[in-house]
């Protein structure tokens, strides 16, 4: 029997929500002594349609990245295993976070990445797809370069640190 959140397909981002959840991130940051600074080496945001490439250094990327990024609205590739706790789906799903399965050719997924990007909306992704454990970068599969190359869009990268 296929698990009900098996096939996930791209929601608009819920632009409320999203603004919400990135503001109560932030004031959960400042609340716990976190400092977030950024250093615009561009220009200007991002405008869709465009792929971000993010590191992944810890498990919160996601909220650093959103805040960062709040102003474009981005959609965000996240690993299918929260996709199948229904609150956290419908948490990730209404600001425009759709699944991917770690490590495996997903039609699904490729699928989505066109939507968002042919609808003219910012995709942020993060192909390293783990987290260090000894705070290295890991490599990126050659797949990657290979769709983005395809994809014919802006990339822009986006470093945490």
């Amino acid at each position: 029997m296929a698990n009900q959140f098996s096939k996930v397909k791209v929601k608009k981002v819920n632009r409320g929500l999203f603004s919400l959840l990135c503001g109560g991130l932030k004031a959960y940051c400042a609340l716990s002594g976190i400092r977030i600074s950024f250093e615009n080496r561009v220009g200007s945001l991002p405008e869709g349609p465009a792929v971000v490439l993010c590191n992944h250094g810890s498990f919160f990327d996601f909220a650093y990245a959103g805040t960062a990024l709040r102003k474009c609205y981005p959609h965000f590739v996240t690993a299918r295993l929260y996709f199948y706790h229904k609150w956290l789906s419908r948490l990730l799903q209404a600001p425009g976070s759709f699944p991917k399965s770690m490590f495996a050719i997903a039609v699904e997924c490729t699928k989505n990445i066109l939507r968002v990007l042919e609808q003219g909306e910012v995709l942020v992704m993060m192909p390293e797809a783990r987290l260090s454990t000894v705070g290295q970068f890991e490599d990126i599969q050659g797949g990657t370069f290979s769709f983005l190359k395809k994809v014919g869009v802006p990339v822009y990268t986006l470093r945490i640190c």
